[in-house]
């Protein structure tokens, strides 16, 4: 039995961080900061996890506490997430959250992205009721900062309907909102609406309603492909999504090639270690048993008739 479909996170705060303007003796810092960056783009996250962990190092050159550490830990922390190593990640972020607790104080707004981050890694794990509290938190910080239909509170509002759907909440009207919010100030290209687009065809999809599913999932997955190549990790969650509907609406053929892709897009971007590989392998094994059994009954019948 497949297990459900996993939700999109196109968030900006998950891998990209804003490095604030530090002196100009912080340069090596900030330069292996933006090359982590820049092979987190490339989805190159053993790149990346080489060049933070030397960041780490500079960093701690100004102290355990400083703030350079705690942006330092949790943009580490995200590529550990994004490599599948969700216990190293989880105590890297809550080792960030501390220390920007400490030096920004608990209503900053860098906090937020720090406090949803964190969520979703806890979504990941399975730890959802802990994600939703998290995002809510979040939230009330953006707010306060950037008003309430901010893209950051926008952002926030999408992924907190789609956790409370996970639980039984109704959430559709809300991700309805969130979606017509989105469509009304970003551009019709965006990544982020196509994770708005993502998270509403998912509700549709765990309801069963794949007719209403299917196109916000196809748009979804152009934006993506577009912005961020067929094999990113994010284009490789949507094709999976879009795949695994055609999979349970018994669209065999047209599942298979979705189902490829996210699986080879997954095994050259995460490795075969990583969670999301491991599912794509379960949902092409399923996919082959399910056109298996289809030609076996065809046999049959062409035997009987």
């Amino acid at each position: 039995m497949l297990s459900k479909l996993p939700f999109l996170r196109l968030l900006p705060f998950l891998t990209v961080f804003c490095l604030p303007a530090f002196a100009a003796g912080d340069a090596s810092w900030v330069s292996q900061c933006r090359a982590a960056q820049s092979a987190c783009e490339k989805a190159h996250f053993a790149d990346a996890e080489r060049l933070f962990g030397d960041a780490l190092k500079e960093a701690r050159q100004f102290g355990e506490q400083s703030s350079r550490v705690g942006i330092t830990l949790g943009a580490l922390a995200a590529v550990y997430q994004a490599e599948g190593k969700y216990s190293q990640a989880e105590d890297l972020y809550e080792q960030s959250i501390k220390i920007k607790e400490k030096i920004l104080g608990p209503e900053h707004q860098d906090l937020a992205i720090s406090y949803n981050n964190l969520a979703s890694l806890y979504e990941k794990e399975g730890k959802t009721e802990k994600a939703i509290a998290l995002v809510r938190k979040a939230l009330t910080l953006m707010e306060k900062h950037k008003g309430l239909n901010s893209p950051e509170v926008l952002m926030l509002k999408s992924n907190l309907a789609q956790m409370n759907a996970t639980v039984g909440v109704d959430a559709l009207s809300e991700l309805k909102r969130t979606l017509s919010e989105r469509e009304k100030t970003l551009a019709p290209n965006s990544p982020d609406l196509a994770q708005s687009l993502n998270n509403l065809a998912e509700w549709y999809s765990l309801h069963g309603q794949y007719d209403e599913a299917e196109p916000l999932y196809k748009r979804s997955l152009s934006i993506i492909e577009a912005a961020m190549g067929k094999q990113s990790p994010y284009s490789c969650t949507v094709a999976r999504n879009l795949g695994v509907l055609y999979l349970h609406a018994g669209k065999y053929d047209l599942a298979e090639p979705l189902l490829s892709q996210a699986l080879h897009g997954r095994e050259k971007t995460l490795g075969v270690k990583h969670p999301d590989y491991a599912q794509s392998v379960l949902d092409y094994a399923a996919l082959s048993a399910h056109k298996g059994a289809t030609t076996i009954r065809k046999t049959v019948d062409d035997m009987l008739h």
